[in-house]
């Protein structure tokens, strides 16, 4: 050991050249050690949902109506379901149900109701949306301002007119952000 520490290189003794890197070394690992933390800060974002619309069916085939007659349920019938899913990127959209007024001829009145009770939206409120002829209500909307998805019960009412035929209602359900 002796003979280690007697030992030069370049006139450097090798053997406290040694020991000095070692303490250093070691310091260095346990100053590192005790200072060295890390924190490591990442936001979670819930997978994106689709905003969507979508209907029972495109066509519905409501029962007869006779010539200035009120035929009882035919009056307000439950036509389906329009299931509203609010996406991350849709909150504060609005919904909006328009009616083609040109195609309610035959009725003498005539109106479509979208209504989700509370339970079946993620508001919490009762939601209405209604349009009819002939008091012109062509258009109604209503701000769905929770993410979610929203359940409407589709009614139909209408009394039928003078004239004799096929009535052709059409109703436009969609998504605006105004």
């Amino acid at each position: 050991m002796k003979r280690f520490f007697k030992k030069r290189w370049h006139g450097i003794p090798v053997g406290a050249a040694s020991i000095i890197l070692a303490l250093m070394l070691v310091g260095g690992g346990v100053f590192a050690a005790m200072v060295c933390d890390q924190t490591i800060t990442q936001q979670i974002t819930p997978a994106p949902v689709a905003t969507s619309v979508t209907c029972d069916s495109s066509s519905i085939n409501l029962p007869s109506l006779q010539v200035n007659k009120m035929n009882g349920p035919q009056n307000d019938t439950v036509i389906g379901t329009v299931t509203v899913v609010i996406g991350n990127d849709g909150a504060g959209n609005w919904l909006h149900l328009i009616l083609n007024a040109s195609t309610t001829s035959l009725y003498s009145t005539y109106g479509v109701y979208l209504i989700s009770p509370a339970g079946d939206n993620p508001m919490g409120v009762v939601l209405l949306l209604s349009v009819n002829d002939p008091y012109m209500t062509l258009d109604d909307s209503i701000q769905l301002t929770a993410q979610g998805t929203y359940v409407f019960e589709e009614r139909a009412g209408g009394q039928a007119g003078p004239n004799p035929g096929t009535a052709n209602v059409v109703v436009t359900i969609n998504l605006q952000t105004s």
